[in-house]
């Protein structure tokens, strides 16, 4: 009779258990429930770049909305990027620190200048009409060197009248001096500093 009673003892325990333990694995499945009873939505989380995401997310369907999601390129769209030209900026040419004025109209002076632009268009190769006048001033000289002494050469200190001419082509200025005794000629070692003064407006030839 005890051993009975004993059997239909742990019969009846083994059947609760039984019942607990297949409602603790159908639960599983199932959304969290608070200790309120409210739903608690899944969630994703993010450790050390890794994405985990709830079974329930993949049991919606809701792969889309992972924020790892790599955009594609298409073929068209590479071809699109290396189709684009690449615009290389042009060389910035400096503005010439002159202006151009007309030759002048008085014979004392266009007699002086017409020879330096011949010179100048036949040293170049070019036509004299590619020549211009930047300017063209009467000047006193301060020997007979006329404003480009010559190395080794000493020259006394005797002013000469005559003219400084400054030619200009192709962004480069060119100096030609002369006198009356002397036509216009290419200094190539004059500077800025000339040792000349203002002459009266004319010379003699």
């Amino acid at each position: 009779m005890m051993i009975r009673k004993n059997v239909s003892l742990k019969m009846l325990l083994l059947t609760i258990i039984s019942i607990i333990l297949a409602g603790c694995v159908s639960g599983t499945g199932t959304q969290s429930v608070t200790s309120t009873g409210a739903e608690i939505e899944p969630t994703t989380m993010e450790t050390g770049g890794i994405v985990e995401t709830d079974e329930a997310d993949f049991n919606r369907g809701d792969h889309d909305s992972n924020p790892l999601t790599t955009p594609t390129l298409s073929l068209k769209d590479v071809d699109t990027i290396f189709s684009k030209k690449t615009i290389i900026p042009k060389e910035v040419v400096p503005m010439p620190s002159y202006t151009i004025i007309p030759d002048p109209s008085d014979p004392g002076e266009i007699r002086f200048i017409i020879p330096a632009k011949e010179d100048l268009a036949e040293r170049l190769n070019v036509s004299v009409d590619d020549i211009g006048l930047v300017e063209f001033t009467f000047v006193t000289w301060g020997d007979p060197s006329l404003g480009c002494p010559q190395p080794g050469m000493k020259y006394k200190q005797v002013p000469v009248d005559g003219y400084l001419i400054r030619l200009a082509y192709e962004g480069q200025v060119f100096n030609y001096h002369g006198s009356g005794s002397r036509g216009p000629f290419l200094c190539e070692t004059s500077g800025v500093d000339l040792d000349i003064s203002p002459s009266p407006g004319s010379i003699d030839v």
